[in-house]
Parts: structure tokens; C-alpha cells; sequence
């Protein structure tokens, strides 16, 4: 069963300037906050974003799977830097090129 998680409040946009365009897709299961950046896997689900890994898209909505769920995903728009999750350790900047060539546009 997929559960979508009670958010309080998540305010990932950046900007309206660009337009935000969304996708169902197929996420491996486990627990996903929004925000987080996910990659594609070698299966072609969407799984968590791996240091030095190439961003997809960010997770609307965090969700809890036991199983592959499908669940919205950002593939275009602005976002704010501090809003999203990356791997540890990592620094957002260290993506901003990959995701800038991706149309996800990030505001500091």
C-alpha cells in the first residue's frame, strides 16, 4: 500500500517565471520526503539521488511504499534551493548544471 504523507506545509517553488510541468512515474519502494531529487535506475524506476548521481526530477510529495508506487514528479520549473534534498554530504550547487539543463531552475 502507498501512502502519501500528512505535509504541514512544503513550499518547494521558487518562482512562477517558469512553467511547472509534472509526471506520474514509476518509484522504487520506500520512504521519499518532497523535495527530494531522484535519478533514474538502471530498471527505469526513479530512486533517490546518489552523490555525483543525474538528476530526473523532484519528488512532489513525500510518500511510503512497500512496494514500487507511482508518484508526481517535478520535471521542469523553479525551485527553492534550500527546499530540496540532496545526497549527504553534497552541496546543491554541485547539480545546478545538470538540472538547469533539464529546465529545473534554482532560486538562492
Amino acid at each position: 500500500m502507498v501512502k502519501s504523507k500528512e505535509i504541514k506545509h512544503l513550499n518547494l517553488k521558487g518562482s512562477l517565471d517558469f512553467p511547472f510541468k509534472t509526471k506520474k512515474c514509476l518509484i522504487k519502494k520506500g520512504i521519499y520526503n518532497g523535495g527530494e531529487i531522484l535519478q533514474k535506475a538502471v530498471d527505469g524506476t526513479l530512486e533517490l539521488l546518489v552523490a555525483g548521481g543525474n538528476p530526473y526530477g523532484i519528488l512532489f510529495q513525500a510518500y511510503e511504499g512497500e512496494n514500487d508506487f507511482n508518484g508526481v514528479v517535478y520535471l521542469t520549473g523553479t525551485f527553492d534551493s534550500k527546499a530540496l534534498i540532496i545526497p549527504q554530504n553534497e552541496k546543491i550547487e554541485t547539480y545546478e548544471d545538470k538540472l538547469r539543463s533539464l529546465s529545473i531552475f534554482l532560486v538562492y
